[in-house]
């Protein structure tokens, strides 16, 4: 369900669509025959941006899956297309590929444009809902995020309840 339901809020969520549509015109500029490393200076969202997106040698298995998976067979000077990952969109470029110790290394760079994870779009939207009580009797505690009595001396009675439990079964209740 929650894959389900992220897959749904990425289609509606506009944070995607700016972040697609960064990548995308990334790609474009790239398509048209500018430089990589001026490229990704522009649109690149990561620590590597300033450094025209060079990421440096890394393994397939250092790699996120999305990308090793596609670049596993680059050769030095290709360019993938958009990637999609878990942490947002790529567009990589294989600088250099070496065999060291029997591993395929690639010396890459990246434009990166990060996205919203699961958890980061549900704690945003908590922050925005709004909680209404019906009862006249409680409040919402906007520090400690609780149903709280609007009488301190209930709240006072619930905790100490909690600090020092009788053996009364109306407390379970």
């Amino acid at each position: 369900y929650r894959e389900k339901l992220f897959a749904e809020l990425r289609k509606t969520d506009s944070s995607y669509k700016e972040a697609q549509q960064k990548i995308n015109q990334a790609k474009s500029e790239l398509d048209g025959g500018l430089d990589f490393s001026a490229v990704a200076k522009k649109y690149s969202q990561g620590d590597s941006a300033q450094n025209g997106g060079a990421l440096g040698w890394f393994s397939a298995s250092q790699m996120l899956p999305e990308i090793a998976q596609v670049i596993f067979n680059f050769e030095k000077g290709q360019q993938s297309d958009v990637i999609e990952s878990s942490i947002g969109y790529h567009i990589i470029k294989v600088e250099d590929v070496k065999i060291q110790n029997e591993e395929r290394l690639f010396n890459v760079r990246q434009i990166f444009i990060p996205t919203k994870n699961f958890s980061q779009w549900l704690e945003d939207f908590e922050k925005e809902y709004n909680i209404f009580i019906l009862m006249r009797r409680f409040t919402w505690d906007e520090q400690t995020n609780q149903v709280k009595f609007r009488s301190q001396s209930l709240n006072e009675y619930e905790q100490d309840l909690m600090e020092n439990p009788v053996n009364d079964p109306t407390v379970l209740f």
